[in-house]
């Protein structure tokens, strides 16, 4: 409502006035003042230093004062009157302590409401007689603490575990009734506090039947309030309570959340409920949504989503669907794009079209924006396809535009969420991510600048799969040709593959190799077994032994029948050099002897389906063992039938 113009005219104002105005008027230029906004900055600093305002009193806000000044004199009198130490008046009119060393007499002689009257009055701060901090059981930290005697904090101490073994927390009293703030009860947990806080040992010797006594004020003490109790306080004394004590605490817990809502308030118990949770205490959540008031909903709809979504999600969807009661309509909504993008996309897309509202309500506040690894698992081409719908409904041309300091509000709320899931897009580094800014750069062939955040996806993605090689790698590479570099399942199948065209020449080159494969005393090919073997021993030797590869240890396994189930004949693995668990490459190879009855559908069933399935692997090899006929003499051999058989029907 200010301009600059007004602030002008206040110093000006003040100029004129008599002496009875220019404190007021002072006062409005102080609470005009602005130190954020540049030109009420530059007027207050280029003002002429004989006016008066500047005179009488902006000049202390810029010019040094000198320290032994009226003016710092004037300074310290004011600092002091509000954080200096009270007068020496109002300490001897404070005799809370004397109270307290009385309540303790009195707790001393079994009047148990000595030592809860106690606690109340360590709130009381010094020189006050009011009770304050009622909401936080630190008595460690209230400011009388530091006033007692070390002989009253003994006492204090030893009245405090004699309460919590002696008294009981009588939760039938309070703990249905949430408006009742019971003071015997809540001076247990005080107690609790201030033994972990000064004396843990006593607090760890303290029996199981004090814990579930206690369970009741341990589980409803709220830690949901910012200067009331914290949660390391509250998680470290659950942990203390054992089993049995964080089973009645979870009870316990269940009836304050029932009283809670039955009154329509929060309950103030996440923190605790996911502690404490399991089936029973989803159960009971679920249940309260489905009747509960808007206020505890949105608690009870929040500590759902977080700890078990999946039997929230019906509940979801129902309110999804019925619209009469529109704040539940807005609290699924809004849940579902935030813990559930990736499947209910099309049914929030449904909403959001049906009611443009909506949409700008539960996108401008929701709290997937305020974080952008809340879509680290939302596809791709899920976050391309809300974006396309974001462009579509609410364009950049129709953002709104300011030039100062503004609330941000929900409309531009939407519009940084749609960019933001396109840089998203842009920076992530992954072929589906380059595939979702391609589909949008073509539905969207008018805005030519598309092509450029394309351009840095890609080359996100090259950065994101390009490993360096090392400088020792290069040099071996440069002084041996025959060397290669494995980074991919791909390059390691190459490598597998051009090893296997090394062996097939010397099992058929001028001096062959292939009696190795053969059993020249019966005149026919050795079993699949002893090709397997043989090509594992040769794998090794080529892959290994000779030092092709440079970047990787490789190993060719031989797997042999084990009674476990079905096991490719040789699996290739390569690992990075001193990270065998790191990165591991996989190439399964699967051998078969042309006589094989599986011979045309293995490599679908078995290498495929099973082998490179069960180890991830992109890239499999399937080897045939081809005999020479003519050199098969065995003629009744059944092997030798069948691939007779083969050869006529592939002529």
């Amino acid at each position: 409502m200010v301009r600059t113009e007004d602030f002008a005219w206040l110093a000006d104002l003040y100029a004129g006035a008599d002496d009875d105005s220019r404190s007021a008027v002072f006062s409005l230029f102080q609470w005009t003042f602005d130190f954020r906004v540049d030109d009420h900055r530059n007027f207050v600093l280029d003002m002429a230093r004989d006016h008066p305002l500047y005179v009488d009193q902006v000049h202390t806000w810029i010019d040094p004062v000198e320290l032994d000044s009226p003016d710092a004199k004037q300074m310290r009198r004011s600092w002091e009157m509000v954080h200096g130490p009270k007068s020496a008046q109002d300490d001897g009119n404070d005799d809370v302590n004397e109270q307290i060393e009385r309540l303790l007499d009195r707790y001393d002689n079994d009047e148990a409401d000595g030592f809860w009257h106690a606690t109340r009055l360590l709130t009381v701060a010094p020189g006050s007689k009011v009770y304050g901090a009622e909401f936080d059981p630190d008595l460690a930290s209230m400011p009388r603490w530091s006033t007692l005697s070390a002989g009253l904090r003994d006492r204090i101490f030893d009245a405090a575990e004699h309460y919590l073994r002696s008294q009981p927390c009588r939760p039938e009293q309070w703990l249905h009734k949430p408006e009742i703030r019971y003071h015997p009860a809540v001076a247990g947990y005080r107690a609790m506090v201030l033994l972990l806080r000064l004396s843990p040992g006593r607090l760890r010797q303290l029996p199981g039947t004090v814990w579930v006594e206690w369970a009741p004020i341990l589980a409803s003490w709220t830690t949901a309030l910012a200067n009331g109790a914290t949660w390391d306080d509250k998680f470290q004394l659950l942990e203390l309570a054992g089993s049995e004590g964080r089973d009645a605490a979870r009870s316990s817990l269940l009836t304050h959340v029932t009283a809670a809502v039955s009154k329509g308030v929060q309950p103030s118990a996440d923190n605790e409920a996911g502690y404490l949770w399991d089936d029973d205490v989803a159960a009971v959540y679920l249940s309260l949504a489905h009747t509960a008031e808007a206020e505890p909903r949105a608690e009870l709809v929040a500590t759902l989503a977080k700890h078990d979504f999946e039997q929230l999600r019906p509940l979801l969807l129902e309110w999804l669907d019925d619209t009469s009661e529109s704040e539940r309509h807005r609290l699924a909504v809004k849940q579902l794009f935030d813990a559930d993008l990736e499947r209910s996309w099309p049914l929030l897309r449904a909403a959001f079209e049906s009611d443009i509202a909506i949409a700008l309500q539960v996108l401008g506040d929701s709290v997937t924006f305020h974080g952008r690894d809340r879509f680290e698992h939302v596809p791709a081409a899920v976050i391309a396809d809300l974006y396309l719908w974001l462009r579509l409904k609410f364009p950049p041309g129709s953002d709104p535009t300011f030039d100062d300091a503004h609330v941000v509000g929900p409309r531009e709320q939407v519009g940084n969420l749609r960019d933001n899931l396109l840089i998203r897009l842009r920076d992530q580094g992954t072929p589906e991510s380059v595939k979702a800014v391609r589909s949008i750069a073509t539905e969207i062939p008018d805005d030519r600048w598309l092509a450029r955040t394309l351009a840095t996806a890609e080359s996100a993605l090259r950065r994101n799969q390009w490993s360096p090689t090392p400088m020792w790698q290069l040099l071996r590479l440069a002084a041996d040709r025959r060397t290669v570099l494995i980074n991919d399942s791909a390059a390691l199948a190459a490598a597998v593959a051009n090893a296997l065209a090394d062996i097939q020449t010397r099992l058929t080159g001028a001096t062959p190799e292939s009696h190795y494969l053969w059993d020249t005393h019966a005149g026919r090919p050795k079993s699949e077994d002893e090709v397997s073997d043989y090509l594992r021993n040769e794998l090794t030797r080529v892959l290994t032994a000779s030092g092709v590869i440079v970047n990787r240890e490789v190993q060719v396994r031989r797997n042999r029948p084990s009674g476990i189930g079905e096991r490719t004949d040789l699996l290739v693995d390569a690992a990075p050099v001193g990270e065998t668990n790191t990165g591991r490459l996989s190439v399964p190879v699967e051998v078969k002897g042309a006589w094989n009855g599986e011979l045309l559908t293995a490599m679908s069933d078995q290498l495929v389906d099973r082998y490179m399935s069960d180890t991830a692997a992109t890239d499999g090899i399937y080897v045939v063992a081809w005999p020479d006929l003519q050199s098969w003499t065995a003629i009744s051999d059944d092997r030798r039938a069948m691939v007779a058989s083969l050869c006529v029907s592939l002529q």
